[in-house]
């Protein structure tokens, strides 16, 4: 009986450290921003585009049909910046509720020449 009563405390004990770390796991949770950057004319893609969080080095490049990810970010608000040769640069401000969307759709102008 006694050793019944330990492993029933044990279990307890351990639902509620897992419950615990579940809890802070969740609070940092880590962000991921998908989208496609295109002429914003021809709807094109724009293959090979930068993507960088703003004053950082983070970033990526987009594929052959203009798609780019960028992964564990964390942070109330992102900044991305956006730039393709002979394109002006984009700057975007989101925050976590811009990120709830699927797939987030970059327009880039032509430079004026």
């Amino acid at each position: 009986m006694i050793r019944n009563l330990g492993v029933s405390v044990f279990k307890k004990q351990l639902g509620i450290v897992l419950l615990v770390f579940f809890i802070k796991v969740d609070g940092f949770a880590q962000l991921t921003i998908s989208g496609k950057v295109i002429e914003a004319e021809t709807a094109e893609s724009l293959p090979h585009a930068a993507v960088t969080i703003a004053g950082t080095t983070r970033g990526t490049t987009t594929n052959l049909d203009g798609y780019f990810s960028l992964f564990d970010l964390s942070g109330p608000d992102i900044e991305l910046e956006v730039s393709y040769v002979g394109y002006e640069t984009r700057h975007i401000n989101l925050s976590k509720e811009d990120l709830a969307d699927d797939l987030l759709i970059v327009k880039l102008n032509p430079k004026n020449s």
